[in-house]
């Protein structure tokens, strides 16, 4: 009940702020992709929230995080992605909030509607209501408050209320044609589809009794399957059997039919085969009774032979006692669980920050060797350093994350800002060892002059082709050892194939 409440809460809630929010935010948006955010007609939900509570974002982690979200995005637009970060988070976590609690309250419905869809409820007088005729039994929790002097005490029980006993004799014979299912009559048949024992027909049932009808039965083959449930299968070789099995029900001159559809199977088995599968059935059947008898006795006896399948023996061996305890999933578990996925989101979801980050850093050091051959051959060719860099960012069609970073800087410098800080922020965004390197030796040469410019740029290029080369071997490492797992059920499947023939063939053999 208490999934249900929050669940309609946080709705209602949801749709509040959806209509207050609704056109805010509409142009920070219109930008995002919604391959990055899939949640983006819901960002304006979380915005006014942040907004409503005038968030500041002034943790050390989302500090952490500012910095992550500058070298991806650029400084000036961390504060933005930040938002919209949080923002994310808190529409991903009412989702999976409203989830549980929409899953709590199905299960919270689905307890209600198996215990009868009634009210029972203790008066004072500590009665109980039974259900209504057709609601079928309930199981009600009930707490006796036990009370001596000051102390006082509470107990649980769950109590079986029968439901109320029909008004007339119609109703009586039409709610024992729903009770009247498969599972009474099928015996030690598996199913009605496929018959190839006796069936259990009675002219009444345990579950029926209380209907106080009688049941008698006709077979559209009588040859096959007889009145009181004796069954004659086809011979080996010959055809399934369709029959139809009719199950008259009647009460004080009232009748009514209920028809199942049987299909006998021919003999397939030998004799052995067929008393053993037999012999199953009946040691099913006694171990159910054991299992719901009082067990009064220290000891608890295992039958060696059985009554019905004479000569067949039985041998008990130890097995492992294993005690389970079925702990009933409540609507505080739901809410406990859904809570704890909610924080773990607001960490893990910034996972994937990382993840970009590191294919970033990754592209840029793979492309960064080729752009500093380039660049040398410029300047050796007699290209100043701000030409070969304009020549190489504007030559390159394909928009890399590198060649981005170069017409940035580029633009920086044609837009007003000095040269060297234009480098200086190149290197910030880029966030590497060997592109701070190399804008050092840019800077160095701007400021102070170098004739060893060319040399120094030789070495740099050199050391970067050889970091691409370890890296490339890094990854190709990784890549083995992830294709271990794959290769392993390879070849156990392998495995099977090739042994799956000899083990047939001395399962054969042994026969």
């Amino acid at each position: 009940m208490l999934c249900l409440i929050l669940f309609i809460l946080i709705l209602l809630a949801n749709l509040y702020i959806g209509l207050r929010s609704k056109g805010l935010h509409k142009d920070e948006l219109a930008g995002l992709s919604s391959k990055d955010y899939p949640l983006k007609g819901m960002l304006p939900i979380g915005l006014w929230l942040l907004n409503s509570i005038n968030y500041k974002h002034s943790t050390a982690y989302e500090s952490k995080l500012r910095l992550k979200l500058a070298e991806l995005h650029g400084k000036g637009k961390a504060n933005f992605y930040l938002r919209l970060n949080v923002a994310n988070k808190i529409c991903l976590s009412v989702l999976i909030i409203l989830m549980f609690l929409f899953y709590g309250s199905l299960c919270w419905i689905q307890d209600f509607i198996e215990a009868g869809a009634i009210s029972s409820v203790v008066v004072s007088d500590g009665r109980l209501s039974r259900p209504e005729f057709g609601n079928g039994n309930a199981i009600v929790d009930a707490n006796a408050i036990v009370s001596y002097g000051k102390e006082e005490r509470i107990f649980s029980y769950k109590i079986l209320l029968k439901e109320k006993p029909p008004k007339n004799d119609l109703e009586a014979i039409t709610r024992a044609c729903e009770l009247l299912t498969e599972g009474l009559i099928k015996n030690k048949n598996l199913n009605l589809s496929s018959v190839y024992g006796n069936l259990l027909l009675k002219s009444t049932y345990p579950s029926l009794k209380h209907l106080d009808v009688n049941i008698d039965w006709h077979s559209s083959d009588i040859e096959y399957i007889k009145p009181d449930g004796t069954v004659s299968l086809p011979l080996k070789g010959q055809a399934s059997k369709n029959i139809a099995l009719i199950a008259v029900i009647s009460k004080n001159g009232f009748k009514k039919e209920k028809v199942f559809e049987l299909i006998l199977k021919p003999q397939e088995l030998t004799g052995e085969e067929l008393s053993i599968d037999a012999a199953k059935h009946e040691l099913d059947s006694y171990m159910k009774e054991l299992n719901s008898s009082a067990q009064s006795e220290d000891f608890v006896a295992l039958p060696t032979d059985l009554q019905e399948n004479n000569g067949v023996s039985i041998a008990w061996a130890s097995g492992a006692a294993v005690k389970r305890d079925l702990v009933s999933e409540t609507g505080i578990s739901y809410i406990a669980l859904a809570v704890m996925c909610t924080l773990a989101i607001f960490f893990i979801y910034d996972s994937e920050i990382n993840k970009k980050i590191s294919m970033r850093r990754r592209s840029i050091q793979c492309e960064f060797p080729g752009f500093l051959t380039k660049l040398l051959l410029l300047v050796n060719a007699g290209m100043n350093i701000g030409r070969a860099w304009d020549k190489i960012a504007l030559d390159q069609k394909e928009d890399s994350i590198l060649v981005v970073e170069l017409r940035k800087t580029m633009l920086e410098i044609k837009g007003g800002i000095p040269e060297l800080q234009a480098y200086e922020h190149f290197a910030q965004r880029c966030a590497l060892p060997e592109v701070s390197k190399f804008v050092s030796i840019l800077i160095q040469n701007i400021r102070k002059g170098s004739s060893e410019l060319v040399q120094l740029l030789r070495i740099l290029n050199r050391e970067c082709w050889e970091n691409r080369k370890s890296i490339s071997r890094k990854y190709g490492e990784e890549a083995s050892t992830k294709l271990l797992l794959p290769m392993m059920l390879m070849l156990v499947g392998i495995l099977i194939i090739v042994a799956t023939p000899a083990f047939i063939s001395i399962n054969s053999f042994g026969r």
